[in-house]
């Protein structure tokens, strides 16, 4: 075996939605599948938000003498805001139509579809997801 046959990293990746229910693919009505792509762990675009993130919380560490605290609620803003910076695009229907791929429609999906938020949770920490042969 030789590394090089594992395969390259690649930035994004696709991902299908799935009903939890039945562990069914979602399809819009036009047939396609609902999609997300995202960045992952490897990409330029998930460290440089994770930086951001650790560099705030290393400034705030500074000011209050090396001593962080931390809310359950500024963890969960952080991740919403490491998601909402790594959807690249989706192919995504609701209430009949195809929902545009912006801040304000991604916060509302995963405030509203905790199972779709799960979803993309997983995938941007599946590292396999984002190799390429």
């Amino acid at each position: 075996m030789d590394l090089n046959d594992i395969g390259s990293v690649s930035d994004t990746t696709e991902i299908e939605l799935y009903d939890i229910r039945t562990q069914t693919v979602i399809y819009n009505d036009d047939e396609t599948p609902m999609t997300i792509v995202l960045h992952g762990p490897y990409s330029s675009k998930q460290k440089r938000i994770r930086d951001q993130q650790q560099n705030r919380r290393i400034k705030r560490s500074q000011r209050t003498g090396g001593k962080l605290t931390l809310t359950a609620e500024e963890l969960y803003e952080d991740q919403t805001k490491m998601i909402v910076a790594c959807i690249e695009s989706w192919n995504i229907q609701m209430s009949g139509e195809k929902l545009p791929c912006n801040e304000e429609n991604i916060r509302t999906i995963l405030e509203k579809f905790k199972w779709i938020r799960e979803q993309i949770e997983f995938a941007m920490e599946d590292g396999a997801a984002f190799l390429t042969n």
